[in-house]
């Protein structure tokens, strides 16, 4: 008689952690990725208007905050927050202006950043290997990892 196959046994399950090194190379990646495309940085970006008061970091008709792009697409909201004094065409062009323009004057950096920070992430979990299993160790139960 044939022997069965048996399954292979599997260890307990790991539980999903957050990674601080992961968090801070998408921050980094996201932040140039909304300065190329939206002359601001991704916090500003994403809570001006909503969580926090309009500052400095969005004030201007080249500073889009996605509160501004949101009440631009709905019908009857209050635009873009681009003066119409400026820019010529419908609210969808002038964004498109505002874009071209922000990409024009920070899309290199955005690129070299996009290509450049993953790499250097790398490097350092490489160099700072023992280190940073030393610190996973310490975080081992909080769902957090380095």
């Amino acid at each position: 008689m044939a022997r069965r196959r048996s399954s292979k046994r599997r260890g307990p399950r790991r539980k999903m952690s957050i990674s601080l090194l992961g968090t801070a190379e998408t921050l980094v990646v996201g932040n140039q990725a909304t300065k190329a495309l939206f002359g601001t940085d991704l916090i500003p970006f994403l809570t001006e208007g909503w969580l926090t008061s309009t500052t400095k970091a969005t004030d201007n008709s080249w500073e889009v905050s996605l509160k501004e792009l949101v009440s631009g697409l709905v019908p009857g909201g209050s635009g873009y927050g681009i003066a119409q004094s400026s820019f010529s065409g419908t609210p969808q062009q002038q964004i498109m202006k505002v874009m071209t323009m922000n990409l024009r004057k920070h899309g290199a950096q955005a690129a070299v950043t996009a290509v450049a920070a993953p790499v250097m992430f790398k490097f350092a979990r490489k160099i700072f290997r023992r280190p940073i299993r030393v610190g996973n160790r310490l975080l081992k139960g909080t769902g957090v990892r380095i």
